[in-house]
């Protein structure tokens, strides 16, 4: 007998088709990345490390990622000092999300796809010896963004950026996940393809091998879902962004009190060669639509 799931009649996000949109991946030089360390006043030796290229500096780390150009940085203290353990003295929020977007602007990292969807807040526990509590402190701030692709939204490792601001509005880290959707082909070469209803979707969701031996009297709720385009970790060649369906919930068990999920399902309908040709493999793929 099959578990009971419960699904929300209504997703946050939907249209009636979507395009897959070809990307033109490329890695980048080891020129481009002595150049962009250049810009955060960097210097030191490229190192291939396979997937990324890296530079260290007296103050400062930085990962390039070759198989989409994105960007990892932050700030290394002086040898026993801590720059988090001085108080955030900015708490506007709109001053924060202008130091954050100002900062990426002068990088030529401001993605037009990038919009920023929250601020939360970074703490720093010290110990003073008068006292005998830990002392906590609100040391930085986290400006997080998202991105929007063609009217939907991106979902995925691969598609979020966020700058850390800690005193007198000093950034202290950032990363930039995103793949270059105008280089080459991506906005000029898309497949127009009807989506796959959410009731197909349901369908399949609850083929995922995932719950298949949880048992009958397992609880599955499925909270939030909505159609959005994925991104792939930033380590993966990824040669089109394709639509899916982001499905959140929660699972629960005698042996389980809750487990929270997040599954991904491929909202066109694909051949799993036709999937493969575009980079998009997965162990768990099952039938025309599938799970991730």
């Amino acid at each position: 007998m099959p578990i009971a799931i419960s699904f929300p009649s209504k997703i946050e996000a939907h249209a009636d088709s979507a395009a897959l949109h070809l990307l033109s991946p490329r890695i980048p030089t080891d020129k481009e990345t002595v150049e962009l360390a250049g810009r955060l006043h960097m210097k030191g030796t490229v190192v291939d490390e396979g997937p990324l290229f890296s530079v260290r500096s007296e103050d400062a780390l930085l990962h390039h990622f070759h198989a989409t150009d994105s960007i990892r940085w932050c700030r290394l203290p002086p040898r026993g000092e801590d720059h988090r353990s001085v108080a955030l003295n900015i708490r506007d929020e709109a001053k924060l999300r202008s130091i954050a977007e100002e900062f990426l602007s002068e990088l030529g990292l401001r993605d037009k796809e990038a919009t920023t969807v929250a601020i939360s807040y970074g703490k720093h526990d010290s110990v003073d010896q008068k006292e005998s509590r830990p002392k906590s402190v609100i040391s930085s701030a986290f400006v997080n963004f998202s991105y929007v692709f063609q009217g939907l939204p991106v979902a995925g490792p691969g598609a979020k950026a966020q700058v850390e601001i800690g005193a007198d509005g000093k950034v202290l880290s950032f990363y930039r996940f995103w793949r270059d959707t105008e280089r080459g082909s991506a906005t000029r070469r898309r497949e127009q393809r009807p989506i796959v209803s959410w009731a197909t979707a349901q369908k399949v969701f609850r083929l995922d091998p995932a719950f298949a031996q949880i048992g009958e009297k397992a609880e599955v709720v499925v909270e939030r879902a909505r159609l959005c385009y994925m991104a792939m970790p930033p380590r993966d060649v990824q040669r089109a962004l394709f639509p899916v369906y982001e499905v959140r919930g929660r699972v629960a068990t005698p042996q389980i009190e809750k487990s929270h999920f997040r599954r991904y399902i491929v909202a066109m309908d694909y051949s799993t060669d036709e999937l493969k040709k575009y980079g998009i493999t997965n162990r768990q793929f099952r039938g025309s639509c599938r799970v991730l």
